[in-house]
């Protein structure tokens, strides 16, 4: 088939074009709506006692303070269970999280098995503005010193000797996340045009199809 063909066809099918156009249209003013996003990742870091002469009833060494801080991100998240993924580095955006938050342990063990070697709580936030995810890393680390102040106080652990905490950075760095709008409807429009011909040509041909079946059938001798 020609280009002429094609373009013959269509405007006898332009009905249906004209209708290809109007859902293109729609389509496309649908994708370049703003879904812009705003992301930013934190840390709170699990910092042992210093001071040797109080040993600390959880025990300061690094072993135990990365238990800790897996108890306090139990405490924070409640009982339901938290996906894993083949790498720490997967973010929410990326698993389509548009609004929320998460807390975890950094766990570089792979998909199959756990390994967990930092002391420290990576927390997410996505959401629809920059004030929206910095109010929420704040109220999440606030949760955080309020979990580990329990852990220790149902320990009995003395003042003196309980692990602090230290966020890292103080001022967490918001990302704006956002697609790209002039590909978003230049894909668009080359799809829908060519779901529109495709269609027009499609029933141009089975009106053919339908003519020519039409024309071949016999006359009946006995009708009148």
């Amino acid at each position: 088939m020609t280009v002429t063909d094609l373009l013959v066809a269509a405007w006898r099918q332009r009905i249906v074009v004209c209708i290809g156009i109007v859902l293109t249209a729609v389509a496309g003013l649908l994708a370049i709506q703003d879904r812009s996003v705003f992301w930013t990742r934190a840390e709170v870091v699990f910092l042992p006692p210093q001071n040797e002469y109080y040993p600390n009833a959880l025990r300061s060494s690094s072993e135990s303070v990365i238990i800790t801080a897996g108890a306090v991100a139990k405490r924070v998240l409640g009982p339901d269970r938290v996906p894993k993924y083949a790498s720490p580095e997967v973010n929410l955006v990326g698993v389509g999280v548009r609004e929320g938050w998460s807390i975890s342990l950094p766990d570089t063990g792979g998909q199959w098995s756990y390994s967990f070697d930092s002391q420290v709580l990576a927390i997410e936030a996505v959401g629809p503005s920059r004030e929206f995810v910095l109010e929420t890393v704040a109220e999440v680390r606030h949760r955080v010193s309020n979990s580990l102040r329990a852990v220790q106080v149902a320990e009995s652990v003395p003042p003196e000797t309980r692990i602090s905490l230290r966020a890292s950075p103080g001022q967490p760095v918001v990302y704006g996340v956002g697609g790209n709008r002039p590909r978003a409807l230049g894909m668009t429009a080359v799809l829908g045009g060519i779901l529109t011909l495709c269609a027009a040509l499609a029933r141009d041909k089975r009106q053919a199809r339908r003519k020519r079946t039409v024309g071949s059938v016999p006359a009946d001798p006995a009708s009148p």
